[in-house]
């Protein structure tokens, strides 16, 4: 599924920051892609902890399912 549609789909369970942190991913897709989860959250001025929570919170089991459906979205 597309990124922007399961933000969409899980707005009211995500908080300022976390649209924030989305929003950086969706405007840097390309550079996300190759990023640790600890590059994303020293990025995003943020933990490494936060950003597992946020995929979560957008139905990923973790941050490599993330990934993986980060990579192969057209």
């Amino acid at each position: 599924m597309d990124l922007e549609a399961l933000i969409n789909q899980h707005y009211r369970e995500l908080n300022e920051s976390d649209l924030q942190i989305l929003s950086y991913i969706i405007q840097n897709k390309e550079k996300c892609k190759g990023m640790t989860i600890i590059a994303l959250a020293q990025e995003t001025l943020t933990s490494k902890s936060t950003i597992s929570r946020i995929v979560k919170k957008i139905v990923f089991s973790g941050y490599s399912e993330f990934k993986y459906s980060l990579k192969n979205a057209t």
